[in-house]
């Protein structure tokens, strides 16, 4: 894994940085932007290298599609995990699909705007395998900010609520938060430093994993596609609770479609 991560960095900076206007830096900026007026698909990856109280690893996969409605006035989001490496003990591990969840976000920022505002309903479906999360509906809201006012530094944050609706009283109840800070630093030619940690705040059981991040990206754009890929070190500052990851590194490669 350390190997794949360092290609991933060279393959970054082999890249020759490149005089911009003022309007490619400003779509450069946007590509980080989860309220961005385009369609997108997202692959990421989180390999948990370290997890507390256990000496195994894990790692899980995403599969992501965004698509803007209305005149990109609401912001349709769909995400499916795919666990691909979860402990069961201290030799064994499974896989499977995790539950899938959808937002929709309404943008409430005017256009042109340098933040976008965005929030709205939230529903987890219960599609999961495996044994490894609730088999119960969710449902709860999600608020994006995202400032691209400056053309070298853009920053934000997601903040999303769930809870349980409805199942079987035998699956487990989830009452749980998330924050995702992120921020970004354009260095030129599309390369840039970045940070997407989320906060988990599992309030059903009691349970908080804090992690910071800095990572290394690049955006190209080649035709009518925004591809940007990325790689970031976590590290985490506060825990409380028992397999829940203390380093991890985070990669993928999203794809805006113009």
């Amino acid at each position: 894994m350390k190997k794949i991560a360092m290609l991933f960095i060279l393959l970054l900076f082999s890249i020759n940085v490149f005089a911009q206007t003022n309007e490619e830096k400003k779509a450069l900026g946007q590509a980080n932007n989860p309220l961005a007026n385009s369609t997108a698909f997202n692959i990421q990856n989180y390999y948990y290298s370290k997890l507390a109280g256990t000496e195994n690893i894990a790692n899980t996969s995403w599969l992501r599609y965004v698509a803007p409605l209305f005149k990109g006035r609401v912001i349709i989001r769909a995400s499916a995990p795919f666990p691909t490496k979860i402990p069961v003990n201290d030799t064994d591990y499974k896989s499977g699909l995790g539950n899938m969840n959808i937002f929709g976000a309404y943008i409430v920022s005017k256009d042109g705007a340098p933040a976008t505002i965005g929030l709205g309903p939230l529903v987890v479906a219960p599609t999961v395998t495996e044994n490894m999360g609730s088999n119960k509906w969710q449902a709860g809201g999600a608020f994006v900010y995202f400032n691209a006012k400056s053309t070298q530094v853009q920053f934000g944050g997601l903040v999303t609520y769930q809870h349980s609706v409805g199942g079987s009283s035998d699956d487990p109840t989830v009452n749980a938060g998330a924050i995702q800070p992120f921020y970004f630093f354009q260095l030129g030619g599309g390369t840039y430093l970045r940070g997407a940690p989320i906060w988990l705040l599992d309030f059903e059981n009691n349970l908080y994993n804090v992690p910071i991040g800095l990572g290394i990206g690049k955006v190209v754009k080649v035709g009518k596609t925004m591809f940007n890929m990325f790689i970031e070190p976590q590290y985490v500052i506060y825990n409380k609770g028992n397999g829940l990851p203390l380093f991890s590194i985070y990669a993928g490669l999203n794809m805006q479609f113009y």
